[in-house]
This record gives structure tokens, C-alpha cells and sequence, in this order.
């Protein structure tokens, strides 16, 4: 898609990896590395939208939920 968006004229492309809420090493190199090839050969510059594990209160409310499901499973 990217390439096809190049060649249409596209100057630039802003990808999301929807499907993960952290970075992890799929992330970092098939949008990183293999996109940006292949957005930088098409002349396009490419960005990616920062993940949700960059942002202190997303971090804190997955430590209340970790924190609650614990205090849960030490009832049972």
C-alpha cells in the first residue's frame, strides 16, 4: 500500500499497529525498518503513531487492573 501510495504522488504516510497497545520487536521492524525502506524508496516520508505504553496513565491503569485482578484471585 505504501508503494502504491507513493507512486500515486503520496508525500507521506502515518501508520498505527492498531492491533498492539506496547512496542515489541514485530512493531519495531516491520513498520520501522521494512515500511521506512520502503516509504524512503518512494520518496515518502513515514511516521508511526506513538503506542499507548508511551503514556504514564496508560501505565497506571494497567497497574490498577493487574493489581485488582490480584487482590481478586487472593479471595478465591
Amino acid at each position: 500500500m505504501i508503494a502504491d501510495l507513493g507512486s500515486q504522488g503520496c508525500p507521506a504516510v502515518v501508520v498505527c499497529s492498531a492491533g498492539f497497545v506496547a512496542d515489541h520487536l514485530e512493531i519495531l521492524y516491520d513498520l520501522d525498518v521494512e515500511a521506512k525502506a520502503i516509504a524512503d524508496q518512494a520518496g515518502m516520508r513515514l511516521v508511526r503513531t506513538e503506542m499507548p505504553n508511551a503514556d504514564p496513565a496508560f501505565a497506571r491503569v494497567l497497574a490498577d487492573v493487574v493489581r485488582k485482578q490480584l487482590a481478586v484471585r487472593k479471595t478465591l
